[in-house]
């Protein structure tokens, strides 16, 4: 899932994962202009494994990969 919403999705992920599994979330704050969210993306997408991400929330640009 690739999300903007950096203030709640985190907490929504976190509920979510306590009772079953998520493929992760990718968080793009709205001050990143698209063009480099777009860039981005596919970086990630080659540089992450599924298990990387699985349960996890990726923050862009950084590409900070954090669990609960």
């Amino acid at each position: 899932m690739v999300s903007h919403d950096v203030s709640t999705m985190p907490n929504h992920l976190r509920t979510m994962v306590a009772g079953t599994t998520s493929p992760g979330v990718i968080l793009i704050p709205q001050r990143l202009p698209i063009a480099d969210a777009i860039d981005l993306l596919p970086l990630l997408c080659e540089a992450a494994e599924r298990e990387d991400v699985q349960d996890r929330i990726c923050l862009l640009p950084s590409l900070v990969i954090y669990g609960f």
